[in-house]
């Protein structure tokens, strides 16, 4: 039998077949890696975490879901680490995001819905020939550059692992041939579409016993997309930064460590785990043990890997942790 409890934040659990005792001793590797620093990264909402279209209108979005409390985004959530709580697939629970704009707002993702939309797709069709002129996809992405270049390198990205699975482009649906302008991009965020500056491009490989570049026909298609319609929401949770922390602390952060107060072997763990990741094969040691009991992490079943979340603040700064069993 096993048990995990979470203080304040239900962090996700992925279970698989690997470790051979529990937390009482046994064998397997158990570490610690520090996923997260700082209020920014732990916390708040980032351009990383975002799609390349959202990010694209993040300014435009950020003001309509402040002025109307939601905002609908396709095949993505406003941030790209943020889950519906419904969703099953592991790992699909992700951590909280906040928005820091006049104040502190918590995003939610309150519907994700399966539905088919009419949108322009940009993709590359491996053909046998080029015109004797065809440049390649890497020429026209630096002479473009902007927004187009990040359209043809997900078109060629895609097109190039197609050729590496042995499929056919062809019979792949619409939207999964190359990038699809979903909302909130247009036909204006790009200069492909609807008419390209070429039509046959070659594409660069790397495959040992293949040509190092493949013929491709650039295809600007308007079509059924298959996709997701996610609804994020905001909620105010504090006016500034003295307010947004005292909501941490009472609501998401696992624990608060401080320095003086854990014993040197703790101390030491942590801090390893923030510079370079922390490991014991075989363990937990004493100090270990002690320092996860600090997180409510007791007990695991024998035959399990686990993968959790910790979230905390250690010496006044803010970190998620990674602790992993396998």
């Amino acid at each position: 039998m096993w048990r995990l409890t979470r203080r304040r934040l239900g962090g996700t659990v992925v279970a698989a077949a690997g470790l051979s005792g529990c937390l009482g001793g046994g064998s397997g590797t158990l570490s610690l890696q520090t996923t997260d620093r700082g209020l920014s990264e732990t916390f708040l909402l980032r351009g990383a975490d975002r799609s390349a279209a959202i990010a694209r209108h993040a300014a435009t979005l950020n003001e309509r879901l402040l002025e109307t409390g939601s905002v609908e985004t396709f095949g993505g959530s406003l941030d790209g680490r943020i889950s519906h709580p419904d969703t099953t697939a592991p790992g699909a629970v992700a951590d909280p995001r906040f928005l820091a704009r006049d104040g502190y707002h918590r995003l939610s993702v309150t519907e994700s819905t399966a539905t088919t939309v009419d949108e322009w797709v940009v993709w590359f069709e491996p053909v046998d020939s080029a015109p004797t002129d065809a440049r390649r996809v890497d020429d026209w992405r630096s002479e473009l550059g902007g927004f187009d270049r990040v359209v043809l390198g997900r078109a060629g990205l895609v097109a190039t692992n197609t050729l590496n699975g042995d499929e056919t482009q062809t019979d792949r649906p619409l939207g999964e041939r190359g990038f699809p302008l979903l909302a909130p991009l247009s036909a204006d965020d790009t200069t492909l579409v609807p008419d390209p500056p070429f039509t046959h491009a070659l594409l660069e490989r790397n495959v040992p016993g293949e040509p190092n570049e493949q013929p491709v026909r650039l295809h600007v298609e308007r079509g059924g997309v298959e996709t997701t319609r996610y609804t994020t929401t905001a909620e105010r949770v504090a006016d500034g930064r003295d307010g947004f922390e005292s909501y941490l602390d009472a609501n998401l952060l696992d624990t608060t460590l401080v320095p003086a107060d854990l014993p040197a072997a703790q101390r030491e763990i942590v801090e390893t785990a923030h510079e370079d990741g922390y490991r014991e094969d075989d363990g937990p040691s004493d100090a270990l043990r002690g320092l996860l009991e600090r997180f409510d992490v007791e007990t695991f079943r024998a035959d399990s890997r686990f993968v959790e979340p910790l979230t905390y603040s250690y010496d006044g700064e803010y970190y998620r942790t990674t602790y992993r069993i396998q």
